[in-house]
């Protein structure tokens, strides 16, 4: 996991390894969404301006299959005013997410809020 600040967000880059991938299991391991946690809020404590409740995840590296469960296990297990930024997410991902009641917390990367108008 690597994280790091721009502007007054945190941005967290995940790896396959983290997720201990399985390819029949979308479990997260919960352990993981704690280190993102605490990693966040640390990093947050050390620079002046950044929101730890401000994060963006970048799943690229991610399969997609677990993408929906990092999203998701991280709004359940933090505070109810966290904002998730979503960079690099899969079509399937961002239609599942989408229809879950707590979208408003969501914002995805632009390139993928660009393709989804142009399919609307």
């Amino acid at each position: 996991m690597e994280l790091t600040v721009q502007g007054e967000a945190i941005h967290v880059k995940l790896s396959e390894e983290e997720m201990n991938f399985n390819p029949d299991d979308e479990s997260v391991p919960i352990p993981l969404v704690d280190s993102v946690r605490e990693q966040a809020s640390a990093l947050a404590n050390e620079v002046d301006g950044v929101q730890p409740d401000r994060l963006v995840i970048d799943v690229a590296d991610v399969p997609i299959v677990k993408e929906p469960g990092i999203a998701t296990l991280l709004l359940l297990h933090t505070n109810p005013s966290l904002v998730i930024e979503l960079k690099n997410i899969s079509d399937a991902t961002r239609d599942k997410l989408s229809t879950m009641k707590f979208l408003g917390n969501f914002f995805f990367d632009h390139a993928v809020e660009e393709a989804a108008r142009e399919e609307a």
